[in-house]
């Protein structure tokens, strides 16, 4: 997915999803370390879990956002409190955004496989 998105042009971000925040992490030290061998060109990286703040998605470009599933949970009911327009910034992130990742937690892709060998 690096090497593909590296070879887009530039604007482009990434969002990867991860059911949990030890998961999002592992991502973004792999994702950092892996980007820092292979880049041509700067990409910030948001970490968004383990409490840090959330900032609105819809100004990002070259981005890699990492988030766990409760902390981007907790992000949109803070943008609505706020009474933030959430459709729209998804709307413009999602213009701008080439790839999205959905990481499975192991322990459900074995028991997706127990179902389907069964």
């Amino acid at each position: 997915m690096l090497e593909a998105f590296r070879s887009d042009e530039d604007g482009g971000n990434v969002f990867w999803l991860a059911p949990d925040e030890c998961l999002a992490e592992e991502a973004a030290n792999e994702l950092e370390s892996v980007w820092y061998q292979l880049g041509l060109r700067d990409l910030t990286t948001y970490t968004l879990f383990g409490g840090t703040s959330f900032p609105l998605l819809d100004g990002l470009s070259n981005a890699i956002v990492i988030a766990d599933i409760a902390s981007f949970a907790g992000a949109i009911e803070k943008w609505r409190e706020a009474e933030t327009d959430v459709e729209q910034v998804f709307r413009d992130f999602g213009k701008k955004t080439r790839y999205v990742i959905s990481v499975t937690p192991p322990r459900f892709n074995s028991h997706l496989s127990e179902i389907s060998s069964s």
